[in-house]
């Protein structure tokens, strides 16, 4: 909730009593069930690329489904299960609440009781957000089924720590490669027209994406081209030198970015309690880490990536009507839910 602050806890305490005692209906249960339903059909239906997205936050994030599990569930519940699973939530629940704004102590104090006499068991520790660990030289590859003719390709880089230094150094490198990699793979070689990369965080674990859909070429086409842009790069990073000043001053402002709005700073305040950064610092220590970074440091970096020696490696693709990715890329997932019981995870 958010509004004014003299209004703002009878409301929150209302919203949240109402919304435990309600009675949940079976015609409201229903239709919320087959709206469910719907979306996770029609998200199998999505563009290649879109999968493969979507799959990598499966695989690296522990609680997390692909759309296919989670429809196979659903299928599965009925409207007497639902309510029995809801019951046993709210015997066992864990708690966690954050104000930001024009409050006082009392104000916090008075919200801590309210949510006391909704006599809860607040026994249960938080779900953890673990993150899967990917061992570097170890390429990993998942084949993603797809309803589309076009093949798709997403390699995830993740850093080997979730540290300030890894996090600058994953932002830093993707916006140098970002444009020559546009370039290379869209422009000059046309081998798609959906071709990009990105800074992709899971649970404040630093990581990189490069990604390629295309209606005319084979994964194995599109990961030998993504691999052979990697080599060439190796030789050229001196190239870089004279756009280094002007990539690190344009990250500085971006991270340096004060939040324009209190709910901003509350969903900033909010992640950073969820990962364990109570005294949100982490923004200060990520422009720290920027500002001390060298061009000859952002080199052993990207040489380090780009000899596929530190950073561990997510190879998803989907075929469409090509053949197969070759095998002698990587260990293939097979099995989705083994791989995840036995994998093993950041500390």
């Amino acid at each position: 909730c958010r509004g004014f602050t003299n209004a703002l806890l009878p409301l929150a305490t209302q919203v949240l009593e109402t919304s435990l005692q309600l009675p949940i209906s079976e015609k409201a249960y229903i239709s919320a069930h087959d709206a469910q339903r719907r979306a996770l059909a029609n998200s199998l239906l999505n563009k290649p690329i879109n999968r493969l997205l979507s799959r990598l936050g499966v695989i690296v994030q522990k609680h997390s489904y692909n759309p296919a599990m989670l429809l196979e569930s659903m299928n599965s519940m009925t409207f007497g299960s639902f309510k029995d699973i809801i019951d046993q939530g709210f015997n066992n629940a864990f708690n966690e609440s954050l104000l930001n704004g024009n409050w006082c102590l009392d104000d916090a104090q008075s919200w801590s009781q309210a949510l006391d006499r909704l006599n809860i068991n607040y026994a249960s520790s938080a779900i953890p957000r673990d993150v899967i660990k990917i061992e570097s030289g170890k390429m990993l590859v998942n084949q993603v089924s797809c309803e589309h003719d076009d093949s798709a390709l997403v390699l995830y880089l993740q850093a080997p720590d979730s540290g300030a230094k890894y996090t600058a150094i994953c932002m830093l490198l993707e916006q140098l490669l970002a444009g020559p990699y546009f370039n290379a793979l869209r422009t000059e070689q046309q081998l798609g027209y959906v071709v990009g990369s990105g800074f992709v965080p899971h649970n404040q674990h630093p990581g990189i994406v490069f990604y390629i859909q295309s209606p005319s070429h084979s994964a194995n086409d599109l990961f030998a081209a993504m691999l052979g842009f990697f080599k060439e790069q190796i030789n050229n990073l001196v190239f870089y030198k004279n756009y280094w000043p002007a990539i690190r001053k344009n990250l500085l402002k971006q991270v340096s970015e004060s939040d324009t709005t209190l709910a901003m700073q509350s969903q900033r305040m909010w992640l950073n309690l969820a990962t364990g950064d109570a005294t949100n610092t982490r923004q200060r220590q990520l422009i720290k880490e920027i500002e001390l970074f060298s061009f000859d440091h952002l080199v052993s970096a990207a040489e380090a990536m780009l000899n596929r020696g530190v950073f561990g490696e997510l190879l998803l693709y989907a075929k469409g009507k090509f053949d197969p990715l070759s095998s002698e890329f990587g260990r293939n997932i097979n099995d989705l839910c083994k791989f995840k019981s036995e994998a093993s995870f950041f500390d």
